[in-house]
């Protein structure tokens, strides 16, 4: 599968454009139309003037006055993002469409992802009074969508992604769903790295003493630069392949949803959760 289809979820802030910049060259890269996708939430403002007016702070006339300084500000910056937007793609000389929806966030991005090769979302909530909250669920695009989902952290400031690959590998169902969706991805980085953290010897292994040497050998058949790592350490599964990621210079993350189930994710946190709010290392997770 080549990647030809790349939706990304805009916002006004620099981490939001740095997404964007990221996004461009991904699709600039593989040859991709990228589409982004703006959504126009309610502000922290909206909802203070709405119980303003729900508690007699305020008149109806003063309530009306200040939604439309807020909804104008809102306009304003979605006019400036999707200026930035088409011209990040005169820029880059790709394909591309601009869409805004209103809210909430996170089920536009999982209806609008299920036609998409790859969605990229950023991982924290965009807190502003003045501008609109970004309700957005990572863990919920991941769930709903169907799809393969890139998670850039909001101090990720690099167009570069892809170069060299970290693969989180323990041979379930989610891992390998993960690699089969970023191959694209894999068999053009420079290097690819599969990692076991402290695996177990599952019914079927051909290579006892090296998990991970199977899932290397399918990727080098199609190309891909692949070594494999084996780490015996105490701790989070998470942390630690966050940790050698960033020590090997990797700039993307390959894993599975970790943990016993959805609802345990959900309820329970676990190492998925610790990967969605890490900072400084884009993650790829399919469900």
């Amino acid at each position: 599968m080549a990647l030809k289809d790349i939706l990304v979820r805009l916002d006004h802030t620099e981490t939001g454009f740095a997404r964007l910049d990221l996004s461009a060259e991904l699709a600039r890269r593989h040859g991709a139309r990228l589409t982004g996708l703006y959504v126009r939430d309610q502000s922290m403002a909206h909802e203070a003037s709405i119980q303003a007016g729900e508690l007699g702070l305020a008149s109806a006339a003063a309530i009306s006055e200040v939604n439309q300084r807020i909804d104008q500000a809102l306009l304003d910056e979605m006019l400036k993002t999707q200026e930035r937007f088409e011209r990040s793609l005169r820029e880059k000389d790709i394909q591309g469409e601009w869409r805004c929806h209103n809210g909430p966030a996170r089920d536009a991005m999982s209806s609008m992802a299920r036609y998409k090769d790859l969605c990229i979302v950023g991982s924290n909530p965009l807190d502003d009074e003045r501008f609109p909250l970004v309700r957005e669920s990572a863990e919920q695009v991941i769930f709903l969508s169907g799809r393969p989902v890139l998670i850039v952290p909001p101090d990720t400031y690099s167009s570069k992604i892809g170069t060299r690959i970290v693969i989180g590998w323990d041979a379930s169902r989610a891992a390998t769903r993960s690699v089969n969706d970023a191959l694209p991805l894999i068999v053009k980085a420079e290097q690819t790295e599969v990692v076991a953290v402290n695996p177990k010897t599952r019914e079927g292994d051909r290579n006892e003493e090296l998990p991970g040497t199977e899932i290397a050998e399918h990727l080098a058949r199609h190309g891909a630069k692949v070594s494999v790592t084996c780490l015996h350490e105490k701790g989070d599964a998470g942390d630690i392949l966050l940790r050698h990621a960033r020590e090997c210079g990797a700039d993307l993350l390959v894993t599975g949803c970790y943990g016993h189930s959805r609802i345990a994710e959900f309820l329970l946190g676990g190492t998925t959760l610790s990967l969605l709010n890490q900072t400084g290392m884009p993650v790829l997770m399919s469900y």
